[in-house]
């Protein structure tokens, strides 16, 4: 296998394998995702006005209808590029498939596949396919000429970390998309966290069995408690009062947003039944707005000889 094909990712073990028409067949024994060249692909560029990927890519066969044969064994991939050009490229599945599996790769360990015309920016120098070919980037697309053809001077390079791409396709046939390494640790991860859910699990069965016989003891020391009617009486209590208290609590809220700049309450009384409320202003169109903040409460507006002075009451 050649090196300059093979991309170990830190974090990711799969491997990144540059396919091309003469490589030499290898044998991965785990997941890889691979990078195909234009031996398996056809590319075109389009400025079309439409915003979305789905709607590029629902017109891909027509631009490609003359240029090849039997379309309907081709798939397509859309992208657009930095020059805001939607790229379409059409493949056969098919036949990539039965080229991999000719070179010694299985279609179970392929997860990711992608297309160097994805990562045209990055392909800076001619990257040699062999002893004959080499990939160049002519005009920022991808195409394969001889290597006679390149200067003699120039540098070549290969595929780095650089490459990473994001999106791809798949051939459908992969088993999984994460390798054995990678599928041990989550598994051991899952074991992990079942032990931890089984250990909180007793615990709180444990707990619960402790709170059970806390309420067995206290039934017994005060049997009037056994009695469901006197359980319910209490609760029955309970709530009545908790609802008093949040009654009284939103009248005095109400009643403290009405107090604002050049408005002072004099006087508030709630209880359990009613509530009263006295304020005092010299601006008379404070006490007018006061007013009818209060009619819209539902407030009762008692009469008063003072006008400086708006007296409120109501029940709970």
């Amino acid at each position: 296998m050649e090196k300059q094909n093979i991309l170990n990712f830190m974090g990711n073990t799969k491997e990144l394998i540059l396919i091309y028409d003469n490589m030499q067949p290898i044998s991965p024994k785990d997941t890889i995702d691979i990078i195909l060249t234009p031996y398996f692909y056809t590319l075109k560029k389009e400025t079309l006005p439409v915003k979305y990927s789905y709607q590029a890519k629902s017109i891909a066969s027509s631009l490609f209808d003359g240029i090849l044969d039997n379309l309907d064994e081709y798939r397509y991939f859309v992208n657009k590029n930095r020059d805001n050009e939607w790229i379409f490229i059409a493949y056969n599945p098919n036949k990539i498939k039965e080229f991999l599996e000719e070179k010694g790769i299985s279609l179970k360990f392929v997860s990711k596949v992608y297309f160097i015309d994805q990562c045209i920016d990055r392909l800076s120098k001619p990257i040699l396919l062999g002893e004959k070919d080499a990939l160049v980037n002519l005009n920022q697309t991808a195409v394969i000429v001889p290597q006679f053809s390149l200067n003699k001077d120039e540098k070549s390079m290969k595929i780095d970390k650089s490459f990473t791409l994001k999106r791809g396709i798949s051939l459908g046939e992969t088993t999984s998309f994460i390798s054995t390494t990678q599928s041990m640790v989550i598994s051991l991860i899952f074991t992990i966290f079942a032990t931890i859910f089984m250990i909180e699990g007793f615990r709180y069965s444990s707990q619960n069995i402790e709170l059970e016989n806390k309420i067995e003891t206290i039934l017994d020391r005060y049997p009037s408690f056994a009695s469901s009617y006197t359980r319910e009486s209490i609760a029955s209590k309970y709530k009545r009062i908790d609802k008093q208290e949040r009654e009284k609590r939103n009248i005095v809220k109400k009643l403290s947003q009405m107090v604002s700049k050049g408005v002072i309450i004099d006087q508030l009384l709630v209880d359990n039944h009613k509530f009263s409320a006295k304020f005092i202003s010299t601006n008379q169109l404070i006490i007018k707005k006061l007013k009818r903040v209060a009619k819209e409460e539902k407030f009762k507006v008692k009469n008063s000889s003072n006008r400086h002075t708006l007296e409120l009451e109501g029940k709970l």
